[in-house]
């Protein structure tokens, strides 16, 4: 769920609570204990302005850098900070 507006000149194309989609695959403690945890996703899309944009896990394009999560307390759920794949075209917001 998006966590900020997305805006561009000021105009929001995709308002918080925006939901992405796509497989998310979770291997660890559900516990908020510091133990590692895995986490894998793909093929994750946020639409923006009617276009489904692709996302990535890090936040260099190579893939390299790490997978930025937190754990929400007292729910066994975490956020993830997520980085648009590729530049994209969208249509103007309305």
């Amino acid at each position: 769920m998006l966590a900020i507006d997305i805006k561009e000149d000021g105009v929001i194309i995709a308002p918080i609570g925006s939901k992405a989609w796509g497989q998310a695959s979770f291997a660890g403690p559900p516990g908020d204990d510091g133990k590692a945890m895995h986490v894998g996703l793909e093929h994750v899309r946020l639409k923006i302005v009617g276009t489904a944009v692709p996302l990535r896990s890090t936040p260099l394009r190579d893939g390299s850098g790490e997978l930025e999560y937190h754990r929400l307390e007292n729910s066994g759920r975490i956020a993830i900070t997520l980085y648009m794949a590729e530049n994209v075209t969208v249509a103007p917001a309305r």
